[in-house]
């Protein structure tokens, strides 16, 4: 499977709203590789383009910084868990972020790293979902992105730590025993050199 490539200047997708929950309980997942590191971009994002609508949220990377980051706008304020890991460019990441009725949190690899409180009540959220920016043409991102997900749930740890150690492709068709992590391992270098990999 390949991923999507994203310029960071204008490239972008934007998804019908019939497809994604109106407001939370949600749970976005990505694989992501990174062209360099200090980039300011939004994998996935229902959201206007400041982040300023109550109930919006953001899966992107810290503001030209080397982490990711989960944001949530929760009334007048914007909750946002930082991950404690960095990225290093060309090499693939999975990350994912819960928005729960009662906090924001920020998975990298399967692993939870951090959360932050949501203090006011829920609010639903008309925004388009977009992938590789934010709506309104804001934080594009320069790399690739490869098998976006939204749940209208929060996923249990294990099901993060499955979808990770799965690799690219997991749960999309019947799964072979394995006896080693061989072709998971695979799946994760053909995301950078392709099919000849």
């Amino acid at each position: 499977k390949q991923a999507l490539d994203f310029d960071g200047v204008n490239d972008f997708a934007l998804c019908t709203q019939n497809y994604v929950p109106l407001s939370v309980p949600v749970t976005a997942t990505a694989w992501v590789i990174l062209n360099a590191v200090g980039q300011s971009g939004t994998f996935i994002g229902k959201s206007d383009q400041n982040i300023s609508v109550d109930g919006c949220w953001v899966l992107a990377t810290t503001n030209g910084g080397s982490g990711f980051r989960a944001l949530y706008r929760d009334g007048a304020t914007t909750r946002s868990a930082s991950s404690t890991s960095t990225y290093s460019a060309n090499v693939p990441f999975f990350v994912a972020a819960t928005y729960a009725q009662t906090d924001v949190s920020i998975f990298i690899n399967g692993t939870y790293e951090a959360s932050a409180a949501i203090v006011n009540t829920i609010a639903s959220n008309s925004q388009a979902l977009t992938i590789g920016a934010r709506e309104g043409l804001q934080a594009f991102v320069n790399g690739r992105i490869l098998e976006v997900r939204v749940y209208n749930r929060v996923l249990l740890t294990q099901e993060m730590r499955a979808l990770c150690n799965g690799g690219p492709g997991y749960g999309l068709r019947p799964e072979r025993t394995r006896r080693n992590v061989s072709s998971a391992t695979h799946r994760r270098r053909r995301l950078i050199c392709g099919a000849n990999c």
